[in-house]
């Protein structure tokens, strides 16, 4: 509900436009009676709706995951010249992004929901 509320809002905002000049009053659904709405707020909403159907008819591909780039990031960003990672901490490190990624995929959910890159990094760096 709230999201129509805030259409409502946008709307009565963008048809009430004149010039660069917004009605902010015309926010208010409330008033919405009471709006004149001009035709250059007709134009800027129309254009609105119609770069809003573009949008919605654009398709999201997944890219598969590129293991040892995410793993070249996270020394990028984590390593230390004192402590770098060693082999068998680099392969772990590649496993649990690939883990990650999985299971991200698998839930719907972000990578950092999972397991936060700085995690990754620590049960790297404490393998014996």
């Amino acid at each position: 509900h709230y999201l129509l509320y805030c259409f409502d809002c946008l709307r009565n905002v963008l048809l009430t436009q004149e010039g660069n000049v917004f009605n902010m009053r015309a926010a208010l659904p409330e008033d919405s009676a009471k709006l004149h709405a001009t035709e250059e707020g007709v134009r800027a909403l129309q254009a609105v709706l119609d770069r809003s159907r573009t949008l919605c008819k654009t398709q999201h591909a997944e890219c598969p995951l590129d293991p040892e780039s995410a793993v070249d990031k996270l020394c990028e960003r984590y390593s230390s010249k004192q402590r770098p990672l060693d082999q068998r901490q680099t392969r772990l490190l590649c496993r649990l992004v690939q883990w990650r990624d999985r299971l991200a995929r698998n839930l719907d959910e972000s990578w950092n929901f999972i397991a936060p890159d700085a995690c990754l990094w620590r049960i790297s760096l404490s393998m014996p």
